[in-house]
């Protein structure tokens, strides 16, 4: 599928603008800072966790922003992606300064002006849209799902209550087991924030929740919708992948995760 609302300038945008907005919610926890459209975000409690810290959205249009960004992630002391368009200039000029290819996330896309979007099936769990006073069971089911200390749940207490934020929560026999966010701006939604209580899995939680955040993009007159999980590779657990194509997106592209072996790498001359 092809078409303007699947430029990857505008994949990239939302993830970053949704981020953005998250990590300014969750501050002092989290920090974000925005480097022309460079999104740059940390969370110093979660100093090893890459996908939680890095550059978004970088492209050839921010290469004057490009060195500040680096330096403000490298002050804060995580180990952090850059998640870099590929094939631009910005992604040469930070391979040709030492940073390496990490794990690549695949994007996903879908035109929610043709899609069939069947309601859910019956199943195990039972999906409701999540209100203010549901924050912290949001953020508690979260970081769990994602193996992440408690402490750390306060990075998506506050979203349920954000604008522009359409968040949802999966009970099975009334207790919250796992969460999803829809992210909506100009049109265009992103989906994220996908997560299900290790104990609790294999219940169609998931799979739910997208059709329901898909739902509720086309109910919001959204265009097009998208979303990310880390590419394939043999030997690693692709539900994730699955679910996102069952719900009918479509791959679009491939996107590098840059990193830096040795912190400070990419100050040094080529």
């Amino acid at each position: 599928m092809s078409g303007p609302d699947f430029d990857p300038v505008l994949a990239e945008r939302i993830e970053a603008r949704a981020w953005l907005d998250m990590y300014s919610a969750a501050a002092p926890l989290a920090t974000a800072q925005r480097f022309g459209d460079i999104v740059a975000r940390a969370v110093a409690a979660a100093p090893r966790a890459r996908p939680l810290n890095g550059l978004l959205d970088v492209g050839d249009a921010d290469l004057d922003h490009l060195e500040v960004a680096l330096a403000f992630m490298d002050a804060t002391g995580v180990d952090y992606n850059v998640s870099v368009r590929a094939g631009t200039d910005a992604e040469r000029a930070l391979l040709d300064r030492g940073m390496q290819p990490g794990y690549a996330w695949m994007k996903f896309g879908i035109d929610l002006g043709s899609a069939k979007l069947e309601p859910p099936g019956p199943g195990d769990v039972e999906v409701r849209r999540a209100g203010p006073e549901d924050g912290e069971a949001f953020g508690a089911v979260l970081a769990a799902g994602f193996e992440l200390p408690s402490a750390l749940a306060g990075l998506a207490r506050n979203l349920p209550e954000r604008p522009r934020w359409h968040c949802f929560l999966g009970l099975s026999h009334g207790e919250p087991v796992a969460t999803g966010a829809l992210f909506v701006a100009d049109g265009i939604a992103w989906i994220g924030a996908g997560a299900t209580r290790p104990d609790k899995r294999r219940l169609g939680a998931q799979s739910a929740i997208l059709a329901a955040r898909l739902r509720a993009a086309r109910d919001l007159g959204c265009r097009a919708a998208f979303t990310e999980t880390g590419e394939r590779v043999e030997g690693k657990p692709d539900a994730s992948y699955r679910n996102i194509l069952r719900a009918g997106f479509g791959e679009r592209y491939l996107r590098p995760n840059l990193v830096v072996p040795v912190r400070g790498l990419h100050t040094q001359s080529p």
